[in-house]
């Protein structure tokens, strides 16, 4: 892919994310003039700022020469436009440049851009509430980068590792909601859904949440068809149970959830049993995961005496699910939370 600027035959140079846009759209330059949106511009004065960005406009931080009363022809073409006008209006829609010509993709072809570029392409936008400019976010694409405008911001689109986040996207969308894999909170029916697939998947994905690219990669890849999982719980094993059991009567008592409880029971509890489950017996285990999570000690007593009603091979078999399964673990713990707190209302 090659970043190809738009001369006209004048000898204008269009190198603006901006500029680009309107010469798409089949404006041409003039005499050029000071436009509130993007500065120094080849176009004549189009409209009165005013009136072009109106009272809802909110992007004041974006605008180039804030001092300048009117906006350039180019910026009105690109800002312009009112919900069901012809052509429809640029905010309204995710839209693409290539080698000069505009683009109006769906969310599948624009999926396809990103994961593909074309030779040529130069601008390139996602659209989710169609309340805010991305057009105003856009920066110039490069082989192998393309700066995405998006209502949130400019997303730094590296295709390469594009292309893993997309892919693990994919792989968890086959079991998992999208607000599963933005949040990081999977119901234990969704990871052993995925099996072996869903933890180097998670990885990739975990390594960008929260972040807009995250956002936009979850809203254009879609759940496979094919897809037949249920949203209905899995029933959990009494091996199983007792793991998250204890893990839910520790972590309950952690100060740093209080603090954070999604960060917690996403990335910082499944670390620490994990390592935790590397003890020698279950005592000691929980002993030190009550210090790891600043549990409250009296949450130490409680998981004793869960460990004491144990026979020695529910005891070592606990042992050995948080060690190797301790994301799965702390699943159940969360499931084991929703039922009680169900059982209250």
């Amino acid at each position: 892919m090659s970043a190809v600027p738009i001369f006209l035959s004048i000898g204008v140079c269009m190198d603006h994310p901006l500029h680009i846009l309107a010469a798409a759209q089949g404006v041409t330059p003039g005499k050029g003039c000071t436009c509130i949106v993007c500065g120094a511009s080849p176009f004549d004065a189009g409209r009165p700022a005013a009136d072009l960005l109106g009272p809802l406009f909110t992007d004041y931080d974006l605008l180039q020469a804030p001092e300048a009363t009117d906006a350039c022809a180019g910026c009105a073409s690109v800002l312009g436009g009112k919900p069901g006008s012809v052509p429809m209006p640029l905010r309204m829609g995710h839209f693409a440049v290539v080698a000069g010509e505009l683009l109006r993709p769906s969310g599948a072809e624009l999926l396809d851009l990103l994961l593909d570029p074309p030779v040529g392409l130069q601008v390139i936008a996602w659209t989710a509430t169609r309340q805010r400019h991305a057009s105003l976010r856009c920066g110039r694409c490069e082989p192998g980068l393309l700066m995405v405008g998006t209502e949130q911001g400019t997303v730094a689109w590296d295709v390469d590792v594009g292309r893993q986040v997309a892919a693990a996207v994919q792989t968890l969308r086959g079991a998992a909601q999208a607000d599963h894999v933005l949040t990081g909170q999977y119901p234990p029916h969704v990871i052993l859904a995925l099996g072996a697939a869903w933890e180097p998947a998670e990885a990739v994905v975990a390594a960008h949440r929260p972040s807009p690219l995250l956002d936009m990669v979850c809203a254009l890849v879609r759940r496979p068809e094919t897809s037949t999982t249920t949203e209905s719980p899995m029933p959990i094993a009494e091996s199983e149970r007792l793991a998250g059991e204890l893990i839910l009567t520790i972590g309950r008592a952690s100060a740093i959830r209080e603090a954070d409880p999604i960060a917690f029971w996403a990335t910082t509890m499944p670390r620490r049993v994990a390592a935790a489950g590397t003890r020698p017996t279950l005592i000691d285990a929980a002993g030190w995961l009550v210090q790891q999570v600043r549990a409250n000690p009296s949450a130490l007593g409680e998981a004793l005496g869960l460990i004491e009603s144990m026979t020695p091979e529910q005891s070592t078999h606990t042992l050995d699910l948080w060690r190797d399964r301790a994301l799965v673990c702390v699943a159940f713990a969360r499931q084991l939370q929703r039922e009680r707190n169900e059982e209250r209302l």
